[in-house]
């Protein structure tokens, strides 16, 4: 009897404590933890992940598109083109810009019957019958997959004022040396009409 039930309660005892504590506890502690630390690392690594990504991405594009539209903030200005003119006995229609904040400074320059046509009707969101070769131009930009920044006016060398298209392609960015003209007139055909910006020492 001694024999029996010490090796069978021993046995018993042993195979099922030893089985069930080892088994059974592992199995749920590491359950538990593995779960645990899932969720919690899940948790925390996702939420700072995503709070950083998202700052970080928010301030870069913040900065770029900044730095894109205005370039120099101490030199570029943004205006806006208030009026198309032509006063006899003056020989040529004149393009009248004006910053958009105070102090409001403007400059005004002499352009083409055909181009100030083309930014009269830009401006009054009118079309013509047959595309102008404004039209085509922008028609064109789009169609390639391209678009416009912004049109600078970057100076004037000899009494000529000078500027640049400002574009972003598939292939990458690309400045073009531009007349004003043009490269008001495709600004504002734009579907959001794209930034105009002068030179400051342009204003007066």
């Amino acid at each position: 009897m001694t024999g029996d039930v010490t090796g069978d309660t021993t046995g018993d005892v042993t195979g099922d404590v030893t089985g069930d504590v080892t088994g059974d506890t592992t199995g749920d502690v590491d359950a538990d933890v593995d779960a645990d630390v899932d969720a919690d690392t899940t948790g925390d690594t996702t939420g700072d992940v995503d709070a950083d990504v998202n700052g970080d991405v928010a301030g870069d594009v913040a900065g770029d598109v900044t730095g894109d539209v205005t370039g120099d903030a101490a030199s570029f200005i943004v205006v806006e083109v208030t009026s198309v003119s032509f006063s006899l006995p003056s020989p040529s229609p004149f393009v009248h810009l004006r910053e958009q904040e105070q102090p409001y400074r403007g400059i005004e320059f002499p352009v083409g019957l055909v181009e100030a046509q083309s930014i009269a009707m830009a401006l009054e969101k009118e079309t013509a019958p047959r595309p102008s070769s404004h039209d085509l131009l922008s028609s064109v930009i789009v169609a390639a997959g391209c678009d416009v920044i912004a049109v600078r006016l970057t100076g004037s060398r000899d009494g000529t004022l000078l500027a640049e298209l400002d574009l972003m392609t598939p292939r990458g960015r690309e400045v073009l040396d531009c007349r004003p003209s043009d490269g008001i007139a495709v600004a504002l055909r734009q579907t959001v009409p794209s930034p105009i910006l002068s030179e400051e020492s342009l204003l007066e």
